[in-house]
C-alpha cells in the first residue's frame, strides 16, 4: 500500500517534477491475452516513470486499439493525504511555488 504525504512540502523533487511537467514514461513490457483460435484479444502495456518511479498499466482492446483500462501504482509519498487539501485539488501552481521556494525564491 502506498503511504500518503501530508502536503506538498513533504514531496521529493522527483515527485514535484512529475506533478509539474508530467511523467516521463519508459516502456517495460507487453502482455498478450489471446481469444479463441489463438487470436490476440487484448494487449496490456506496462510503463515506468523514469523520474518518480510511478508504474502505469494500459489495456488495449484488439483490433480497435481502444483503451479498456488504465491503472497506476504510485511510490510511497507520492499521494497526498485527503486532509492536506480539503475542498480542493493540489494545483500545479502549488507545486511550482514549492519548487521555487526550495530554490531560494520567496515571494
Amino acid at each position: 500500500m502506498t503511504t500518503r504525504a501530508n502536503g506538498v512540502e513533504e514531496m521529493t523533487l522527483a515527485f514535484l517534477g512529475c506533478r509539474d511537467k508530467g511523467h516521463h514514461w519508459v516502456f517495460l513490457t507487453d502482455e498478450i491475452t489471446e481469444g479463441s483460435k489463438r487470436t490476440i484479444r487484448e494487449i496490456t502495456r506496462r510503463y515506468l516513470c523514469d523520474g518518480c518511479k510511478t508504474e502505469m498499466e494500459e489495456a488495449f482492446a484488439i483490433p480497435s486499439c481502444e483503451v479498456r483500462s488504465r491503472r497506476y501504482r504510485y511510490p510511497d509519498g507520492y499521494l497526498l493525504a485527503p486532509e492536506a487539501f480539503v475542498g480542493r485539488r493540489l494545483s500545479v501552481r502549488d507545486v511550482r511555488r514549492e519548487v521555487f521556494g526550495r530554490s531560494g525564491y520567496h515571494f
